[in-house]
């Protein structure tokens, strides 16, 4: 039903996602899905904010068609336009200055059963996030969040400071300031992982280095093999392949 997916959907965003928090509540004869970003000023959020309910309100009709009802969808900020322009695009009853950011369902849309459900592709989409939300239970400092933002998030190399503080909800100031708190910088970070994503490559593939350095972010090969010969200590690629594979070559000697 539409209460399942709206629950599963919650509980997924949560756990997943930190800045965001998503939650049903009951009020009289409604259901209210509502919509929170954490750590981020009011005024900056706007945009996302009305992004958010706007494809969820489309997910939601998508889902159970005509009979998956919304009453209105409430924004704490004020209009950025006039209001039935927010109304035409949503096609629904749009309100702002509220007390809430959320979308407002009549209970009988509720058990409004799916139309686009696959019960076996369900299966893997809850199998993917679970093991996500393994993953993430495992991360437990902010450089560990960084780490695995640089690593994971799926952010388009090169991830940048700007790009990493964006994904993780802050600023870019106060991704400085948390890892400087534990005695860090993003540059190590940022170091540290692109040189065990280089050397990864190099022992366990025939990519070549400039293919490699592209993946990681670089645009020249030289640049990639000057970054990849500090990171290592004086190898340059080239010679960090070479030196791999001559010492796992070697036949193992045989015991008495």
């Amino acid at each position: 039903t539409l209460l399942d997916a709206l629950n599963d959907f919650c509980h997924f965003m949560n756990l997943i996602q930190g800045t965001t928090h998503v939650e049903l509540s009951k009020e009289g004869d409604e259901i209210i899905f509502k919509y929170d970003l954490f750590s981020v000023a009011e005024n900056s959020c706007r945009q996302d904010v009305e992004f958010s309910l706007a494809l969820t309100c489309r997910m939601i009709q998508m889902y159970g068609g005509a009979d998956a009802k919304i009453n209105s969808v409430h924004f704490r900020h004020s209009p950025g336009t006039v209001i039935s322009e927010y109304a035409r695009l949503m096609r629904v009853d749009t309100r702002f200055n509220q007390e809430h950011n959320g979308i407002h369902l009549p209970l009988s849309s509720m058990q409004v059963k799916g139309r686009l459900f696959d019960a076996s592709l369900s299966g893997i989409l809850r199998s993917f996030l679970e093991q996500e939300l393994r993953q993430k239970d495992q991360i437990r400092s902010f450089s560990d969040q960084v780490r695995h933002t640089i690593l994971n998030s799926g952010v388009k190399p090169p991830v940048t400071a700007a790009k990493a503080a964006r994904h993780l909800g802050v600023s870019k100031a106060t991704l400085y300031r948390k890892l400087q708190d534990e005695q860090t910088t993003y540059g190590q970070l940022l170091d540290e992982t692109n040189f065990g994503i280089a050397r990864g490559y190099l022992e366990n593939s025939e990519l070549t280095v400039t293919e490699i350095g592209q993946i990681i972010g670089f645009a020249e090969c030289a640049s990639f093999s000057r970054a990849f010969t500090r990171w290592s200590g004086g190898s340059s690629p080239s010679r960090y392949r070479r030196q791999f594979d001559a010492r796992h070559s070697q036949p193992t000697p045989e015991r008495d």
